[in-house]
């Protein structure tokens, strides 16, 4: 997951982190953009990546999971669900399971009703909108589709667009990943 960081203009901070700007006035603070890797079992920060507000959170998870992916399954939220994340951790070495927002699980859908229970093999390529990183293939990505509505109880009914390059239905099923993705929030704590 990532975030922003407000930091205090002293020593060297506003050369690497500059102040942003409004309309009327340079600001104060600083700022800092973090994107940070946690293990889903101990909530260690394994990896993180800080760049200035000029990166976005996506560029500095691609440059994250170039240098740790292998044989790990990243999991990710709607932010990291677009293909220059997923590709980066498949040409990493990894397992990607991010969440999709309802349009782009349209688009790789192509055309087909978006109704819970569905799991649909897909193949994601990138679109002439996708930014493709330095060290990046623009290749690809063959994976699932799959369409989950949660119900949990107090809570409002909510449907998931989940795509993961674990592609064996009968290994990884839907309620596997939905617990696995269920365990990402513990990185909103954690961050």
């Amino acid at each position: 997951d990532g975030s922003t960081l407000r930091l205090r203009p002293h020593g060297d901070i506003p050369k690497h982190f500059p102040p942003h700007r409004t309309r009327r006035k340079r600001a104060y603070w600083c700022v800092a953009r973090t994107v940070v890797c946690f293990c889903a079992e101990n909530a260690l920060a394994l990896a993180a990546q800080v760049g200035s507000l000029h990166l976005s959170e996506q560029a500095l998870a691609v440059r994250l999971i170039l240098a740790q992916a292998a044989r790990a399954l990243y999991v990710g939220d709607r932010n990291f669900g677009v293909w220059r994340v997923v590709r980066a951790t498949v040409q990493g070495g990894g397992y990607a399971l991010v969440r999709l927002t309802g349009v782009r699980a349209g688009k790789l859908a192509e055309g087909r009703r978006l109704r819970p229970g569905l799991d649909l093999e897909v193949q994601w390529s990138p679109t002439r909108h996708d930014q493709v990183d330095r060290g990046l293939k623009k290749e690809t990505v063959p994976g699932r589709l799959v369409v989950v509505r949660v119900q949990r109880r107090g809570w409002r009914a909510q449907t998931l667009y989940l795509f993961t390059t674990l592609s064996e239905a009968m290994a990884y099923p839907p309620a596997w990943l939905l617990q696995q993705y269920g365990r990402r929030w513990q990185v909103e704590v954690n961050l």
